[in-house]
């Protein structure tokens, strides 16, 4: 008979099907947890330490059984016994839950846990460690370690973190990060925005990757979609614990999104209690089968001008709600901060908590709207930002109106040729253009008011195994 260890080495259509005939000819499938389930331990990867821990899994499901079969049985012949069968019908069950006891006395029925692992200083530094579980090699997302990214509603943190996914399955930097992981398959379990929403973002984050990746990428990213009552109801109760259990057993997930975490609790997360539980069991949910699960929990912070000031600084560890609980609980927070007072088209990325590696400086972050990805803004002055957000007028340099007009913009379009799309609307931003400045989501009006009245034409030149360059003339396209 085959192992899943042995099982994972074959293509599973060639044994996969004899198996389970086999099993259902014997009368054993339905023991061993169904189709389903026999499908699930043939087709899901299982890391070698994983093996004690599904293994404890099948012994508490093969109890389990048990327990529904013989309480069936006593029920049936509880109804019509008369008085002097009492006796022998609580000895005979007696006997039998005794011999279940027994099968489980390695833990499934006595509680009875591994004893405490202890090593040597010798043995700690004779570990290797396979440096596949750096997610992110800078130490901020690390299989079986939990993160969390925090930042003020509406800010987009789904979209960042959809961003991280896709770029890990495809192999690519994530904001200038190098990322592991194109094997890895991420769940988001997310209860704010509608499928239309998410349909709109993907059509244009994929556009940026070949054919090839999209294909990966697609094979490996899964979400929770809000169609039916009982969607986006996540709350830890008994029930939503097994429905999330489900889901991450039939996605074979590695890597679950938890958006928001308030959406994942029973009772307010202010409470210190409510927030060390909700953490705790939606981490033991989360791993229980596989202790290098990863729950990546997506967290609401603080808003308007005083949170902006606690995305870096003294007082970043406290931006997320109740974030003194919740930065116990994990290994890396990263913070996810206003840039501009009016628009979240610039963000601030900056470093919350770092358990594993040093801590990143903080640094802005630009939406290009065609595509739905951010990039590192280097040219963001940083300095200038943590002037205004921590001024009492609140009028630093980037808190200034952009009065810039429609023909302000015109100008920066060159009278020939063509000028490329992103950095003409960087250009239209720039500090030192003053009372003409115009900020990206007014130049993006702008623009598509311009090529509306035929002032202006976008143009679309062909570049080898990628995507078409985009940019801005005054004048039709020539160039192919």
């Amino acid at each position: 008979m085959l192992s899943q260890a042995d099982a994972g080495k074959a293509e599973p259509s060639r044994w996969l099907i004899p198996f389970t005939q086999f099993l259902r000819d014997s009368r054993r499938l339905d023991a061993l947890g169904g189709l389903g389930y026999v499908t699930t331990l043939a087709t899901v990867p299982v890391a070698e330490t994983s093996v004690p821990f599904y293994a404890l899994m099948l012994q508490e499901k093969y109890v389990l059984r048990e327990l529904i079969a013989i309480g069936t049985k006593l029920v049936q012949a509880s109804y019509g016994a008369v008085s002097d069968e009492v006796g022998d019908i609580i000895d005979d069950f007696s006997r039998w839950f005794e011999r279940i006891k027994e099968d489980g006395v390695n833990g499934a029925i006595r509680g009875q846990r591994a004893p405490l692992t202890i090593r040597t200083i010798d043995e700690i530094l004779g570990m290797s460690f396979d440096a596949a579980d750096l997610i992110l090699p800078n130490g901020y997302l690390t299989l079986g370690d939990a993160t969390s990214i925090c930042g003020p509603g509406g800010i987009g943190k789904t979209r960042l973190t959809m961003q991280l996914a896709i770029c890990c399955r495809a192999g690519r930097d994530f904001l200038g990060w190098p990322t592991n992981g194109r094997d890895l398959r991420f769940l988001f379990l997310q209860t704010e925005n509608s499928s239309r929403r998410l349909q709109s973002d993907l059509e244009k984050m994929l556009t940026v990757f070949k054919p090839e990746e999209q294909e990966h990428i697609q094979a490996g990213i899964f979400f929770h979609t809000l169609e039916h009552d009982e969607d986006g109801f996540l709350a830890l109760d008994f029930e939503n614990q097994k429905r999330i259990e489900n889901a991450i057993t039939d996605t074979g997930a590695h890597v679950i999104v938890c958006d928001p975490l308030r959406d994942f609790s029973l009772d307010d997360l202010n409470s210190d209690k409510v927030m060390d539980e909700t953490v705790r069991d939606l981490s033991r949910v989360i791993k229980r089968g596989n202790p290098k699960r990863v729950p990546l929990i997506v967290h609401h912070a603080a808003t308007g001008k005083a949170g902006a000031q606690k995305t870096t600084g003294w007082d970043r560890a406290s931006f997320g709600r109740n974030s003194k609980v919740l930065l116990m609980k994990m290994r890396a927070v990263i913070n996810v901060g206003q840039a501009q007072p009016d628009e979240n088209s610039v963000i601030i990325i900056a470093s919350g908590k770092a358990n594993n590696a040093p801590e990143f400086a903080a640094f802005a972050a630009r939406l290009n709207f065609d595509t739905m990805h951010y990039t590192r803004d280097d040219d963001f002055d940083m300095e200038g930002w943590r002037e205004e957000v921590s001024s009492s007028s609140g009028k630093g340099k980037h808190g200034r109106a952009t009065p810039g007009t429609e023909e302000d913009f015109y100008d920066l379009t060159p009278p020939t040729g063509s000028i490329e799309k992103n950095l003409l609307l960087q250009n239209a931003g720039d500090e030192s253009r003053d009372d003409k400045r115009i900020g990206d989501k007014r130049a993006r009006v702008y623009l598509t008011n311009l090529i509306d009245k035929g002032r202006l034409f976008e143009w679309r030149i062909k570049r080898p195994k990628t995507n078409p360059r985009i940019e801005i003339s005054r004048h039709e396209q020539t160039l192919i």
